[in-house]
This record gives C-alpha cells, structure tokens and sequence, in this order.
C-alpha cells in the first residue's frame, strides 16, 4: 500500500494499492513523504519511507523491492 502525504503538513494527498505493478500518481510540486508498506506474501516485512521533492513539469520514477 502506498501513502503520499505533505511533508509540510502531513496532509494526506495520494496513495493506494500497486498490485504488483505499479502505479502512477500526479502530485503538484512540492515535497512528499512516500510510504510503501507491504502485503499479502511479504506483510511480514518492514515499510519503507521515503521523501521526494517534485518540481514543476518533472516525471520522477521510484522503484522499491521487498
């Protein structure tokens, strides 16, 4: 499950689930703070949080292994 909240203010603004393949979220700029907790066969490993800033027409591309 993924989690995008304002690094600010800790205002909820993005997240849901990736299914094994990943997915695409359209944020403002700004910066985040990026949680990806895992499920299902790996639910017994830890989250992991990252923070990333988005600037204005960026694509920014984060891949995570658990």
């Amino acid at each position: 499950i993924v989690t995008i909240t304002e690094a600010s203010s800790g205002k909820n603004v993005a997240g849901g689930r990736t299914y094994d393949r990943g997915r695409e979220f359209l944020l403002n700029p700004g910066t985040y703070r990026v949680k990806v907790a895992p499920i299902g066969a790996y639910k017994d490993r830890q989250p992991q949080t990252l923070t990333l800033e988005v600037k204005q027409s960026e694509k920014l591309v984060e891949t995570l292994t658990f």
